[in-house]
Parts: C-alpha cells; sequence; structure tokens
C-alpha cells in the first residue's frame, strides 16, 4: 500500500519593517539584520548606542548596565561608529584592544546579559572592515550594576547615573526588594486603627473559610500584613499604609492633595487660578472614601445629559466609578518608596488629571496598560479587595476605559511625565467645552432668585464661600462667585480674606447686618 502524502505546509517568513520606518523596528530587529546600511540609518535613540572604536571598554560597561536597566526590552550598541554617524570601523584595533570591548560586558558588568558579533562594512573611505554589535537584553528579575557599584539609566540621549533612592526603586519593582514586608517601627496596637483592622479581619477570615480559627494577629500573618512573634505581632510597611491611624509617621507623602482650578490649565505666580485646595491622609481605606467624598463635592454637573449604554443617561461630567477607579489605582500602584512625594489629583474645566509617584511595574507601560498586569504593592492591593475596594481581577484600568466610553467619553490617558519614569499621570477628559461658564447655568435662574437662595442659606449657616455656593445655586464657580460679589458690592454681604486677594479658596461671604 502506498503511503499517504503529506500535505504540503507554506513557510513563513517574517521580515522587520522596512528602512523607510525605522521607529517600528525593535532592538531585536536591528540587532538581527545589522549591516552597513542599517547602522547608517539608524540614529541613537532609546534603542541604540553609537560609539568610536577607540571607546574606553570601562566606560562601556556603563552602557550595559543602561540598557540592562532599559524596560521592556534593553537594547544595541554599535562600536566602530562616530558620534556623527560616520562608520569607521573596528579593524584599525589592535587584538588586545578588540578583546577588551568584546568582553566589557563580562569584565565590567557582569550581570548584564548580552550578545556580540562583528557586523562586515564598508568605512566612507570605500574600505572594507566591520564594526562590533552588542546586544543587551533588559533584566526584569534585578538591579543590573557596573563592577564598580554604580547603575545607570539613559534620559533622551544621555547617561544618568541612578541614586541609590532610584536603585532602590529599581530593586523594589524588580522584586529583588520586598518594600511591603519591611517591619514598621509603630507600636502595636496604639498606633492603629482597630476599628478598620476589625473589618478587614473579620471580613478575611470569613472569605476564606477561617472565621473562629485564628487569632487577628494569626489572620494578619496570612495575609503578609506582618508576622507573629513570642513577644506579639510586628506590623509592616503594608500594614502601616493600611491600618496605621497616621501614616505619614512612617511615610510621610502617603496623603493625596485635591486642587480645583478655574479654566484649562494649571497657571503659577500672579495669575494662580486654583479655587480648591485640600489635602486628604490617613489610613489608606479612610483617606480614599475622604477623598471620593471630597471629589465629588468638587466635580462639577453637566447641565445636559450624557448618554450611556442601553439607554441609561448621567447628569455626571464623568461617570463615578471611573474617576473613583483613577484614585485607588494611584493609591495602591503608587511608589512609597519615594516617602515624601504624595498623589495629587487636578480637576480642570474639562479635564482631570491624577498623579501617582512611581513609573509603571515592569513589565507594564502606558501602552500596555489594559494588557499587562504586575501590582507594585500586591499585599496592599490584595487587603483593599476583603475591603471591597478592589477586585484584584486585572480589570480596573478596563473597566476605566469602558465606563468612558459607554458615558462617550474620551479613553483614559496614561502616561510617564518623567523620562526617569517616576511620576504616572491618568487624564479623563469631558466633552464639555467650558463647564463653568456662566452661560450654562439654568435660565429660569434670576438674580432675585439667587440672592433669595444665598439669603435663605446664610440664615441657617454663619457663612459661605464660592464652593458651597455652587451647591446651593447649581451653577458653575463663575457664576457662583459673581453673584456673591455682585451681593456683596450691593451691601448684602461682608466678605473676608485673609489675603484679600480677588480668588483667594479661603475667602468666606457673611451676611451684613442691617
Amino acid at each position: 500500500m502506498a503511503a499517504r502524502k503529506q500535505p504540503s505546509q507554506t513557510m513563513f517568513t517574517f521580515q522587520p519593517a522596512s528602512l523607510s520606518v525605522p521607529g517600528t523596528w525593535t532592538a531585536d530587529d536591528i540587532y538581527d539584520n545589522a549591516s552597513g546600511d542599517v547602522i547608517r540609518q539608524f540614529g541613537e535613540d532609546q534603542r541604540i548606542e553609537r560609539k568610536p572604536a577607540r571607546f574606553d571598554p570601562r566606560q562601556l560597561g556603563d552602557y550595559f548596565s543602561i540598557y540592562a536597566n532599559r524596560p521592556p526590552h534593553g537594547g544595541v550598541i554599535f562600536v566602530g561608529v562616530s558620534d556623527n554617524g560616520d562608520i569607521e570601523g573596528c579593524a584599525k584595533l589592535d587584538k588586545k584592544r578588540l578583546d577588551d570591548l568584546e568582553q566589557a560586558g563580562r569584565v565590567y558588568c557582569p550581570d548584564a546579559r548580552y550578545d556580540s558579533k562583528r557586523v562586515p562594512i564598508y568605512t566612507e573611505a570605500g574600505k572594507a572592515d566591520f564594526v562590533l554589535a552588542i546586544r543587551i537584553a533588559y533584566r526584569s528579575d534585578k538591579l543590573v550594576e557596573t563592577t564598580r557599584g554604580d547603575a545607570y539609566t539613559r534620559i533622551g540621549s544621555s547617561k544618568k547615573k541612578l541614586s541609590e533612592l532610584e536603585k532602590r526603586e529599581i530593586r523594589i519593582s524588580k522584586r529583588e526588594i520586598d518594600f511591603e514586608s519591611e517591619d514598621a517601627p509603630l507600636t502595636w496596637p496604639e498606633d492603629f486603627d482597630v476599628d478598620l483592622i476589625g473589618q478587614f479581619t473579620s471580613s478575611f477570615a470569613s472569605r476564606r473559610g477561617l472565621a473562629g480559627q485564628r487569632t487577628q494577629a494569626e489572620l494578619l500573618t496570612l495575609a503578609h500584613l506582618g508576622r507573629a512573634t513570642k513577644s506579639g505581632f510586628v506590623p509592616n510597611a503594608a500594614c502601616t499604609l493600611l491600618f496605621a491611624r497616621d501614616p505619614r509617621k512612617c511615610f510621610p507623602g502617603a496623603r493625596i492633595r485635591l486642587l480645583r482650578f478655574d479654566g484649562k490649565h494649571e497657571l503659577t505666580g500672579s495669575h494662580r487660578n486654583e479655587i480648591h485646595d485640600q489635602w486628604i491622609d490617613g489610613p489608606t481605606p479612610r483617606m480614599i472614601a475622604d477623598a471620593e467624598r471630597a471629589m465629588g463635592e468638587q466635580l462639577r454637573l453637566l447641565k445636559t445629559p450624557t448618554r450611556l449604554s442601553a439607554g441609561r443617561f448621567t447628569s455626571d461630567a464623568y461617570p463615578k466609578d471611573a474617576w473613583r477607579e483613577a484614585i485607588v489605582n494611584a493609591c495602591v500602584h503608587r511608589s512609597y518608596n519615594f516617602r515624601n512625594m504624595s498623589t495629587f489629583i487636578r480637576i480642570f474645566d474639562d479635564h482631570i488629571t491624577v498623579e501617582r509617584p512611581g513609573g509603571f511595574p515592569p513589565p507594564t507601560t502606558a501602552r500596555t496598560v489594559y494588557d499587562t498586569h504586575n501590582p507594585r504593592n500586591p499585599f496592599l492591593m490584595e487587603a483593599l479587595f476583603y475591603l471591597d475596594f478592589v477586585k484584584c481581577a486585572h480589570e480596573g484600568a478596563r473597566r476605566m476605559r469602558d465606563l468612558m466610553n459607554d458615558a462617550g467619553l474620551p479613553e483614559p490617558e496614561f502616561s510617564e511625565v518623567d523620562l526617569d519614569g517616576y511620576l504616572v499621570r491618568v487624564t479623563l477628559r469631558s466633552s464639555l467645552r467650558d463647564v463653568s461658564s456662566p452661560t450654562r447655568a439654568t435660565s429660569t435662574s434670576t438674580a432675585d432668585a439667587k440672592v433669595e437662595k444665598i439669603v435663605a442659606h446664610l440664615g441657617k449657616h454663619p457663612n459661605i464661600n464660592v464652593t458651597e455656593a455652587e451647591q446651593v445655586l447649581g451653577v458653575g464657580w463663575r457664576t457662583a462667585k459673581a453673584t456673591l460679589d455682585a451681593m456683596t458690592d450691593s451691601g448684602h454681604l461682608e466678605r473676608k480674606s485673609v489675603t484679600n486677594r480677588a480668588r483667594d479658596p479661603k475667602a468666606r461671604y457673611y451676611l451684613r447686618p442691617r
């Protein structure tokens, strides 16, 4: 019986994009396809470093550290290329100098992982020669230092030596250091919120099927929030952030600053345009809840409904669950290694920004935020799951996106602000042109009706500010301030301000006695 003929297979060979679009090439594409044309086409950028043939091998070790620490893919070094891009080659070097260059990684930066090869080229003079190409891989598991104990990163086209704090931050993000499990210098249980701890341990025990079986200290230990010893329970950094009455004793920047501005941009100096400035702190669950309340008070309302999916409508300028998720995300994923840096929320007329210390933990980037999941503070996040603040299902950013889409608003914008990657910003944009414009006040609100509402409010309260007047009148900030100022000019009210500035967020208005 004749053997059955096997069906033929179609073979595919994938090539990198054309040299006409060099920005699409990866570091692997550049190294694998290195040639004279490729080397000439690509200038220095985040993927490529060019060095002349007589470059110091010891200094070359610094660039092994740069790319080994540079997410997500590392980079390529071409040795034998002058600063202006001319290919000079390495054939003129003696054997020892060439060996020193080829062994620079092993000798001066031994933790770097790399490949190297000699790429045949023709120099600018048309002479056959070669360039040394070195491909350094990114190491996701550790900080890579030189033999001098230094570590580097790249900012634009410049080499930057990392500080000890910056090195520690990378070690934390790569799990070399278990930051959350470090002991806290606080007294247990006197320095902690026992009610909040009780809520957590009750939920944790119930959901884990441990109710009535373990002590509170044992439950906290199981949750990686400290350790039980013969002399008592020792809380750790995660426990401090979650449950300490004042986490700022250990982490001065563990708080949120909520700012609201008149306009679409933050101005400075004499043009400073903030109309609300509030600090919010405390144990993380309470801080999030307080920030949610404060945020709700400050957000302006749409005067016309925004359509949601399935025929639903909302009058909110932004879906509440979207901006709430941005706040929770900032508290959960921020870097507490930068102990003095705080989280900032800024509200503008047409957008909100939430900024948190620390870059994206590798391999997450601004482009992959919806698809990758690497929590910076996993024990903190898991504890918030048992307190119903997070779902721990890698869906927070996607849910934020979907909520904005449902409301007919632009998707959230994620970015690393500093070139160092030490600040992540989330921006939520409104479709409103100017939600605070006086023209958006309801047409039926006459000047007399506004005056009556303000007077009625002051009959029950000793004073009022612009923010409270917004709520009383149901109008934007500018209309509320114009109403209060008009009542002051007419003699109805007296304005008291410490700074006497026209835009003093702490100014109060009092009913003038008759």
